[in-house]
Order: structure tokens, then C-alpha cells, then sequence
């Protein structure tokens, strides 16, 4: 079953889990049916917990079970009025595994860079290196013995998508470097000086139109995945930025001192051209209400 799970052709992460579910519900002689909620219940529109009380009301389900984790996430109260009782599994704190050997992990970077929480992010918006390492479980996040790991080095020419992609190719390929070694550790983790620990906030995600064009840059590449987006707010409105870059022609630089700052030189196609310093930045792929962004207005960084 582990090798089937791991060696699976599948390329994609969430194909690769549902098989990897499929794969253990047989070996366990479990018999149950799974669908995918995105392609059944058609609303990807809605958010979080009101996503799953409308899918409990189309399978005029009275009862939902949630893993410990969604308690920050969902409210009793708001599912007992839609008809629902909402449940969490509880584990039993009194029951011990008694192991023969310690628990592995394969974390998307080359630690001791990058611990915590979504390091694919982090390496773009911080400019690391990225990769994959194995190592050995302990009591506290992404700290133990290293066994196996694979770098990958930054690119002009990488977006948060194709690095998700390029790190789950070196998980691949780090799990069998591990394997070879029969998982035995091969150097311990330090403090690491200069090493970032992720850990991002909504807010993280917020672009300050009034920095420079590299630092927008990378924080749109590190959250342009059609389930994040950076972000900027133009009085009322939020505006979603997947895709950006620097404009540099040598008409428009002629040009570039009638402009002011963070101003909006062109609206066009869902498109902005703003002036950022000696140049020029274009905003592409925005998702959000540009009916109060004119050409001549002068973004800036609202709270």
C-alpha cells in the first residue's frame, strides 16, 4: 500500500491524496463512498463554513463531523440554526503508540530554511532557495534530524504554481534518497542564523502599492494561485493581483515625467499601468471592481 501511495503516477496533489485515501480505505477493508465537493455541490463561490452548512442542506444532513482542528473555524450556534449539529472528533489523549522506529516528514523546503506553515510562499516573497527535505519527527515543527534533501534554486521565471509543482517532483525524489538510506538520519539541525520560520496572516497577503516594483513583484508571485492572491484596496474596493511586470519601452520611459508617483498611466483590458520609480509597473490578471480606478489616479496604500 505505501509504495502504491507514494509511487502513484499522479501528478497533482489533491489527485494524489484522494488516491492516497482510496488506497488506504481498501487496505483497511473500509467501504465507503467519497465524492469531490468542488465538482458535486458547484459552490466554490462560498467560503469556509458557509460552503459546508449548504452542502449539509442539499444532503439534508442533521449532524457534521469535523476534525479538532475546524473549532477556531466553525460556530455551534450558527450550524444549530441551520438545522445542523456540529461535531468534532475527539482524540483519546490516553492512548500511546508504541513505536519501533520515529516518524518521518517530508517538508517543501531545504530546512533548516523556511520551517512552518506554506514555505513555497515564503521562498518567493523572501527570495530563498526552495526544495525538499526529509527528516525525523520531533516535539517541536519541522526541528528534527535531517535525512535527505533536494534544493531547488530560485528563478525570475517561477510563480507560486509551478514551484508547488517543481516541489512536489523533489518530495518525490527525496522520499527515495531517504528510502535508499533506510531513513537513517544524516546531520542534525542547528538554530540557523538568517533562517525565516513561515507563518502568514490574511494580512500578509496585502501588496503596498506605494513599495518598490520588486517587492510587489514577489508578493504576487508567492500568493498568485487562483485560491490566494495578493491583494490592494482602492477606497472601497479589493483588488486581487495574480500577474505583474515591469514595463521598460523606451517611448513610455520618454514620457515617464508626467507622471507622479503610483500613478495610474493606462486602464485597459482589466489591466493597469502604474508609475513606480525610473519605470513602470503593469498589474495583469486583477480580480476585483476597477470602476473607481481611473487613468490619473494615484494609488496608495489605504488603510
Amino acid at each position: 500500500m505505501f509504495e502504491e501511495i507514494i509511487f502513484s503516477k499522479e501528478r497533482k496533489i489533491s489527485e494524489l491524496a484522494k488516491a492516497s485515501i482510496h488506497s488506504v480505505c481498501r487496505y483497511l477493508g473500509i467501504e465507503k463512498g467519497f465524492v469531490s465537493s468542488s465538482s458535486k455541490y458547484q459552490n466554490r463561490q462560498l467560503k469556509g463554513q458557509q460552503r459546508i452548512l449548504d452542502i449539509c442542506m442539499k444532503e439534508k444532513a442533521s449532524e457534521y463531523i469535523n476534525p479538532p482542528g475546524g473549532k477556531s473555524l466553525y460556530d455551534r450556534e450558527i450550524f444549530q440554526n441551520n438545522d445542523t449539529v456540529l461535531r468534532f472528533l475527539q482524540p483519546d489523549p490516553d492512548i500511546k503508540y508504541s513505536q519501533s522506529r520515529s516518524f518521518v516528514n517530508i517538508h517543501p523546503s531545504f530546512l533548516l530554511d523556511l520551517r512552518g506553515i506554506n514555505p513555497v510562499s515564503a521562498a518567493l516573497l523572501h527570495g530563498r532557495r526552495s526544495g525538499a527535505t526529509c527528516h525525523i519527527m520531533d516535539d517541536r515543527i519541522d526541528t528534527g534530524e535531517i535525512i535527505a534533501q533536494v534544493p531547488i534554486e530560485l528563478s525570475d521565471d517561477l510563480d507560486c504554481g509551478l514551484l508547488y509543482q517543481l516541489c512536489f517532483m523533489a518530495e518525490r525524489e527525496v522520499f527515495v534518497k531517504a528510502f535508499e538510506r533506510d531513513f537513517k538520519p544524516a546531520l542534525k539541525q542547528t538554530a540557523g542564523e538568517g533562517c525565516i520560520y513561515c507563518t502568514f496572516k490574511e494580512d500578509d497577503l496585502r501588496i503596498d502599492i506605494t513599495k518598490d516594483s520588486k517587492s510587489i513583484l514577489r508578493k504576487i508571485k508567492a500568493f498568485d494561485t487562483k485560491a490566494r492572491g495578493a491583494y490592494f484596496k482602492h477606497k472601497k474596493s479589493v483588488i486581487k493581483v495574480r500577474d505583474a511586470e515591469v514595463v521598460t519601452n523606451p517611448y513610455l520611459l520618454s514620457i515617464i515625467s508626467n507622471y507622479r508617483e503610483n500613478e495610474v498611466v493606462y486602464k485597459y483590458e482589466n489591466r493597469l499601468l502604474i508609475r513606480k520609480g525610473d519605470k513602470f509597473l503593469k498589474l495583469k490578471q486583477i480580480d476585483g471592481d476597477l470602476s473607481l480606478v481611473e487613468a490619473g489616479t494615484v494609488l496608495g496604500s489605504e488603510k
